[in-house]
């Protein structure tokens, strides 16, 4: 028996997906809201819409795209942390993706030093239980 071919490492990607949200652990920041900015990369195989050339053979980005923003202005929550894993989250059950890397920075944080933002990088495969 031939072991099976690994899925192709195909990814589409978002960058700097901007929205504003109300997040953080601060009063202010829940209340005021706060600048974000999203990056995401989806792994599935593209050869069968690289072939038909429909939309529907592939995964729309701009539905990616609303689905991140629909998170990200929704439920409120404390850490950068639990609002890229809710995104992730939807992701993996609304797209017919293998795995995500999601980026999600908090633009401008009011911390010494001025940084331009704060974040945090996670990695999510559809094998992956809960999260």
């Amino acid at each position: 028996m031939t072991p099976a071919a690994p899925p192709p490492r195909d990814r589409i990607n978002i960058r700097g997906l901007k929205f504003v949200g109300h997040h953080g652990c601060f009063d202010y920041e829940r209340r005021d809201g706060c600048r974000f900015e999203v990056h995401a990369s989806l792994q599935f195989d593209t050869r069968l819409a690289a072939h038909s050339d429909l939309l529907r053979d592939t995964v729309d980005y701009g539905a990616v795209a609303a689905t991140l923003l629909r998170v990200g202005k929704g439920e409120s929550v404390h850490t950068v942390e639990r609002l890229a894993n809710l995104m992730a989250d939807a992701l993996l059950h609304e797209f017919p993706i293998v795995a995500l890397e999601l980026g999600l920075e908090k633009c401008q944080p009011a911390l010494d030093g001025e940084p331009d933002s704060v974040g945090v990088t996670i990695h999510r495969r559809r094998l992956d239980g809960p999260t």
